[in-house]
């Protein structure tokens, strides 16, 4: 597993940062057998990574484990949006066989971040 530092981070303002607090709420309350969550759209530039980035830190800061995935193998923007200075193999890197699990896995900065 690799340590990266995320930096760089823009906290959100007042309310945004509560709806993403309500919105971390409402998902612990759909029950323990939610394991996993996806955010799409049919369009490019309307805030998926934004949204899942920062959901997933809300959840990981409410002391949940949380593994983010970047599955946006032609347009990934995560690494180079919180300036991780590593080169890291992706998704498409592990779906071809070129690379491991732990090859892809980063530790992050913030506290139970994957």
């Amino acid at each position: 597993m690799i340590d990266i530092e995320l930096r760089n981070i823009e906290e959100p303002d007042f309310r945004t940062d509560e709806a993403y607090k309500q919105l971390r709420t409402n998902l612990i309350f759909c029950g323990d057998d939610v394991k996993t969550i996806v955010f799409t759209s049919c369009h490019e530039n309307e805030g998926k990574s934004e949204v899942s980035f920062q959901v997933a830190r809300s959840l990981a800061e409410a002391g949940n484990k949380v593994l983010l995935l970047d599955c946006d193998i032609r347009k990934s923007v995560l690494t180079s949006r919180y300036d991780v200075e590593k080169k890291i193999d992706g998704l498409s890197d592990f779906l071809a066989g070129r690379a491991s699990l732990d090859d892809i896995l980063c530790k992050t900065n913030i506290p139970n971040l994957l």
